[in-house]
């Protein structure tokens, strides 16, 4: 996906958990600090190479053992502040729901991110 295509989607503002697990190494806890239907930015000292690929378990209740969105995704930028990783794959549409309900309810402007869902996913 390209950086216009990924900008295409509403970021917003939220804070979960996540746990990071990237190929071959140990699994990374951090905070989500903002989330678009095409990835997310993570707060995190950790250090990942650009294009590692990671699982991804966003806890969506708290404590962690509730409801997860689980997806796949690539880093694709590392800063002072964290990682950001475009999803490349969202396990299961309970988590593609859940990753919607969350988006549409921290956005605000509700309308904009449904014209996003018709346009993109036809919902």
């Amino acid at each position: 996906m390209d950086v216009a295509c990924r900008r295409e989607f509403t970021r917003v503002d939220v804070d979960l958990d996540v746990e990071l697990e990237p190929l071959g190494q140990g699994a990374i806890s951090a905070k989500v600090k903002n989330l678009s239907m095409s990835g997310l930015f993570v707060a995190t000292p950790a250090r990942l190479n650009l294009g590692t690929s990671c699982g991804v378990a966003i806890a969506l209740d708290r404590p962690a053992g509730g409801r997860l969105i689980k997806a796949t995704g690539l880093v694709i930028r590392t800063d002072w502040g964290g990682l950001g990783l475009e999803f490349t794959e969202i396990k299961g549409l309970e988590s593609f729901n859940a990753l919607c309900a969350i988006v549409l309810q921290k956005a605000p402007d509700a309308v904009k991110i449904e014209q996003e869902f018709r346009i993109f996913f036809g919902l």
